[in-house]
């Protein structure tokens, strides 16, 4: 779609404060002041995560995929549908130092090989109905971790 002028707005914007932290952190900081309330939802199935355990998951992510090799730096490849666990894998890989690299499951092979290419990913991570799934990056289907 060609670029449209008249979709930008000027003007002052409201002054906002940016965190001194990261954003994984930010987020679970947010989920502990109120564990209990309902944070992701998925539409189709109508399961959910409360921001308490969305906490738990972002870290056991984190602890999973560093445990897996994933060093700080290091890129994971997400190939992932619009789940609730999406947000959770992304957020663990980023709390555990790594850069999240994203591509649609839509993608033909070749979009795929380039991302793989383009991205060296360490790692390769999909979440799904069954939850998050993570690998050697480049390998299909990608295992299970084990806990």
């Amino acid at each position: 779609m060609p670029f449209q002028s008249d979709a930008i707005v000027e003007g002052s914007a409201p002054r906002a404060g940016v965190p001194s932290t990261t954003l994984p952190r930010f987020i679970r900081d947010l989920a502990r002041q109120a564990p209990e309330r309902i944070a992701l939802v998925d539409h189709g199935s109508g399961r959910s995560y409360t921001y308490g355990a969305v906490d738990r998951l972002i870290g056991r992510c984190a602890a999973g995929l560093a445990a897996q090799g994933l060093r700080p730096g290091d890129t994971l490849l997400m190939f992932a549908p619009n789940v609730p666990e999406w947000p959770i894998v992304a957020l663990g890989a980023l709390a555990a130092g790594g850069v999240v690299g994203v591509t649609s499951l839509l993608a033909d092979h070749a979009v795929g090989d380039w991302m793989r290419r383009a991205f060296s990913p360490r790692r390769g991570a999909r979440a799904g109905r069954g939850g998050p799934r993570s690998g050697r990056a480049g390998r299909a289907p990608l295992p299970r971790p084990k806990h």
